[in-house]
Formats: C-alpha cells, sequence, structure tokens
C-alpha cells in the first residue's frame, strides 16, 4: 500500500509541475483561445493578429511555433510570423521555427502573423505552440475571410 501511495505522490507531483500555456489574442484580453478559433474579416490588403503564448506553469518552458495552412480557397497571400526575438518569411504550407524561447513562469511570447493579401478569399491556418522537441502543446485556428479588390 505505501509502494502504491507513493508511486501516485510522484505521478500527481510530476503532473502538477508540468509547464502549461495559454494562447491569447491581444483584440480580446483575457480570453483564452486554446485549441479555439479566431474569426478576422478585412478589407484591407495588409495588417498583423497580435497573439501571445503564455507559461503558465511553475517551471521554465522552452517552444518553437508551427504554421499551418489548412485551407486556402483560391486566396493569394504572403505571410511571416514573429515572435519575441525574430521575424520569419513562412514558406510552403507547413512551416515552423528551429530555435526555441525559453519562457520563464508567467512570460509570454509574441505571436505575430502578418499578412498581405493580393487577392480575396477565405484562409484557415492553424498556429500551434510545440516545446522543443516538436511536441504540440496546445494550439488556435485563425479564420480569415479577406475582402481585399
Amino acid at each position: 500500500m505505501k509502494h502504491i501511495f507513493f508511486t501516485l505522490t510522484l505521478v500527481l507531483s510530476h503532473l502538477l509541475t508540468i509547464s502549461q500555456i495559454n494562447i491569447l489574442w491581444d483584440d480580446y484580453p483575457g480570453i483564452v483561445y486554446n485549441g479555439q478559433s479566431i474569426n478576422i474579416n478585412k478589407d484591407i490588403a495588409g495588417f498583423d493578429v497580435y497573439m501571445h503564448c503564455q507559461n503558465i506553469g511553475n517551471s521554465s518552458l522552452g517552444v518553437k511555433f508551427r504554421r499551418v495552412i489548412l485551407t486556402g480557397n483560391d486566396s493569394i497571400f504572403n505571410d511571416q510570423f514573429c515572435d519575441n526575438n525574430v521575424c520569419s518569411s513562412c514558406s510552403g504550407n507547413d512551416w515552423s521555427t528551429t530555435i526555441p524561447i525559453q519562457l520563464q513562469p508567467g512570460d509570454s511570447s509574441t505571436m505575430k502573423p502578418t499578412f498581405y493579401f493580393f487577392s480575396s478569399g477565405n484562409v484557415k491556418i492553424r498556429y500551434y505552440v510545440l516545446d522543443v522537441n516538436d511536441n504540440p502543446l496546445d494550439s488556435v485556428d485563425v479564420e480569415i475571410l479577406n475582402t481585399v479588390n
């Protein structure tokens, strides 16, 4: 019985020390968008989507980011992704950062996709927050309806 109790205590303490993240959209502060969709309607060619990834755990956490285009509906656009350290032009349908950012408990990293649309259309993109081994911690979908002429 003591062995089972000790094992359960170790497992529970390990689970409580795992760092966790929240994904926040700056347009609506305080709302957590983990696993949710952000819907955006724009009629301009270029714009930014300001989001943050916050470490809500009790220990330091290394994170990377991944962008996957889920649908494009014939819309033509360029995009880049910025974090706390650098802005990178995204390429292809599946793009990832290569260098992790270290987040201390309570700290956050910018997640700023920048878009430039050349034609109207719908776009659905999933942004993943990854651990240092490229395992997904969470994600947010960004759905954009752009009516630029």
